[in-house]
């Protein structure tokens, strides 16, 4: 009984993250990228994984929004990741139109070419009973959102492995 409470609880309250981004302003301030994803790193992932981070700029937007969207990305690597030995590989490139591009993938089984934009939908989860159960279905949905705030935009691909890659550009 406390598990399905603790769920529903954690369902409401994405839910309501999720309705109240509409309501929210971005604000140009200048976020240390690196700091972010340390913070929510050490946060979150368990002491077996490993953090493998390349340069990373200075971005422009919502410290409080961005460090949301980052900490739905990074929490998302670490359930749906391997339980022994997680490593999630976080770079920065320069997309064509000069915004900033950064690419997260870690060393999972990847996600299957048919459910990578149904994993951006709200309420959807994926992976065994068990990894579902933990999840509200609404942490993709709300990085994206807050992505599309900030004029910007995630998706999801695989490489040529199965791997798959988020990618999350912001301007």
């Amino acid at each position: 009984i406390q598990s399905s409470v603790r769920h529903a609880y954690n369902l409401l309250s994405d839910l309501n993250t999720f309705v109240g981004l509409s309501q929210q302003q971005v604000v140009g301030t200048s976020i240390k990228v690196p700091s972010v994803i340390t913070e929510i790193w050490q946060r979150y992932a368990p002491l077996t994984a490993k953090l493998e981070m390349g340069p990373m700029p200075a971005i422009s937007g919502t410290p409080f929004l961005f460090h949301m969207m980052m900490e739905q990305l990074i929490k998302n690597a670490v359930q749906h990741g391997p339980e022994n030995n997680l490593v999630l590989q976080i770079e920065s490139m320069e997309s064509e139109d000069g915004s900033t591009l950064l690419r997260l993938q870690d060393n999972g089984t990847g996600i299957s070419e048919s459910q990578l934009e149904q994993i951006f939908l709200p309420y959807r989860r994926l992976g065994t009973q068990h990894e579902a159960s933990r999840s509200t279905g609404m942490g993709l949905s709300i990085a994206r959102k807050i992505a599309r705030l900030h004029e910007g935009c995630i998706w999801a691909e695989n490489d040529a492995e199965g791997k798959t890659s988020f990618y999350v550009k912001v301007t």
